[in-house]
């Protein structure tokens, strides 16, 4: 009731909580206790919310839909400054919104990349394991059947990077059902997954928001904090949206 109270009124409104709505392309509309959802409430159009913005998962989504007046409606993941990053090449090709229209941070090669990384350190399998950038990307375009966010030239895939990338958890298509052989890249323990899933050299893949606001229009921004020193001063702007406040 109190959501509802102070959701009333035409005056435009960003919702921020602490788990997001939408989230690795699936709906968590957040059922209230006596009835109803908070994503009901958010997508009253008599309410004019233009944003929802949650924390809990360590990186940064958005998925750009609109209210039943047509008006945008931007769901946003915004966890990317937590002390680890969860995968986002684990997020199948996109159902609640068109893939092209789809936004996250690290991109899915970049994360792919870095957990391989990471589990070849793990397992001390290095020349198993570890993709660059661009062999990651290539097995993430294979494996979903999408263009990557960043525009490296299209290669053949090494079996060593399909079976990598099939390995830690990277769909084919929008398939949400999971591979038997795969390694746990989400579900780590949560005791040791600070320790596990960390790194000292950048890039780091964190992340932050810039909201700026005027009487018009709503701006939000995501930076990006990769911890190397050229871009200390003026962090890369890894996704930026307008949102007309009249």
């Amino acid at each position: 009731e109190w959501l509802r109270g102070v959701s009333g009124g035409p005056k435009p409104k960003l919702l921020v909580t602490g788990k997001p709505l939408y989230v690795d392309d699936e709906h968590h509309p957040c059922p209230i206790e006596g009835g109803g959802t908070v994503d009901e409430i958010v997508r009253d159009p008599a309410h004019n919310y233009v944003a929802a913005i949650g924390g809990d998962i360590h990186n940064y989504q958005r998925y750009p839909m609109a209210r039943a007046d047509g008006r945008p409606l931007q769901y946003v993941v915004a966890g990317g400054g937590g002390a680890f990053m969860h995968a986002t090449h684990t997020i199948p090709r996109t159902r609640s919104v068109k893939e092209s229209e789809f936004r996250c941070y690290p991109l899915r090669g970049d994360s792919l990349s870095r957990y391989s990384r990471l589990y070849g350190r793990w397992l001390r399998l290095p020349k198993l394991f570890d993709l660059t950038p661009e062999e990651a990307t290539a097995a993430v375009r294979r494996r979903l059947g999408i263009e990557p966010g960043r525009g490296y030239e299209a290669r053949d895939v090494p079996l060593r990077a399909r079976f990598v990338a099939s390995a830690l958890g990277v769909p084919r298509g929008d398939r949400r059902r999971r591979g038997p052989l795969r390694l746990p890249v989400r579900k780590l323990p949560q005791r040791f997954r600070s320790e596990l899933a960390d790194w000292d050299e950048p890039p780091f893949f964190k992340s932050f928001l810039r909201l700026d606001v005027t009487a018009d229009e709503l701006r939000i921004r995501c930076h990006a904090a990769t911890g190397c020193g050229d871009h200390e001063t003026f962090p890369p702007v890894e996704d930026e949206v307008r949102i007309p406040l009249r």
